[in-house]
């Protein structure tokens, strides 16, 4: 694929982030020190849309999240949600939409300039160096954004904030499946991110790694940082998210509190199964 971006119809197969050096039609990314205006939206998605081939896979979705909330995406399996992560952190490129921070356009960006510009996530998976320890795995990420001791600043300071400092030379083989969610939060939050995305953090766990990785969760509240979180128990949503918002086969079919969402009837429908 060249470096012009496909539009909608253009190009078959499945989206992805246009390669190349450059990205057309992308402006140059603002010094730090551009002033934020205070009635642009924190965080935006406006009108996604992606399809691979025949298969919709997010229609028309849109939803805006505050500085410093917490927004659970929900939805059964298949709904959509990991592509919606994708699109927004540029892994995915999608037919239509915009997804916008603090007014600066994502889309049509590579992964690595979207988490320059303050996105971060994890992933379902733990993609972490098993052989390397807690710090020299967290280093890694935040080498990123920073380079040389900014960077081990950076790792040093994440582990202290979420409690991982007693873990920094503990070899991650070694660690329980929370204390390696734990660590793969840590690396999210080394990069300084605004928007912060978690995708399905406490998969496969226990009780007692959910209770370890909540306690992640909330300190990363704590620090302001904005945080876009999926996950399929309905008790950690309510636990950890302000807001939320559900998809099923691609669509927005809610948006509200936890607990007015859970409660919706198209919503226990088709997500929980009851009428």
């Amino acid at each position: 694929m060249s470096g012009t971006p496909p539009t909608a119809g253009g190009t078959s197969g499945s989206p992805s982030a246009p390669a190349g050096s450059a990205v057309t039609g992308v402006s140059p990314e603002p010094s730090a020190s551009a002033v934020v205006d205070s009635a642009v939206p924190h965080f935006e998605v406006d009108g996604l849309s992606l399809a691979f081939g025949g298969l919709q896979v997010l229609a028309d979705v849109s939803f805006t999240v505050s500085s410093g909330e917490s927004l659970g995406v929900i939805g059964p399996n298949g709904a959509g949600k990991s592509s919606l992560l994708n699109c927004i952190n540029g892994i995915y490129y999608p037919q239509s939409g915009s997804v916008r921070l603090d007014g600066k356009e994502l889309i049509g960006r590579k992964p690595a300039q979207i988490a320059r510009l303050g996105v971060a996530r994890t992933f379902q998976g733990v993609e972490l160096f098993r052989r390397l320890t807690t710090f020299e795995n967290v280093v890694v990420a935040a080498e990123q954004v920073k380079r040389g001791r900014a960077a081990a600043t950076a790792a040093l300071e994440a582990l202290e904030t979420l409690g991982l400092a007693d873990l920094r030379l503990r070899t991650v083989s070694e660690l329980s499946q929370g204390e390696q969610k734990a660590v793969a939060l840590a690396r999210a939050f080394s990069m300084g991110p605004k928007v912060l995305m978690l995708d399905e953090p406490t998969s496969g766990m226990g009780q007692a790694d959910r209770a370890e990785v909540g306690a992640i969760v909330r300190r990363l509240q704590a620090s302001g940082v904005t945080i876009v979180l999926i996950e399929h128990d309905v008790g950690f949503i309510r636990q950890c998210c302000d807001n939320v918002v559900v998809l099923d086969f691609g669509q927005l079919i809610a948006s509200g509190s936890a607990e007015d969402v859970v409660n919706d009837p198209a919503v226990r429908r088709a997500y929980l199964g009851t009428h």
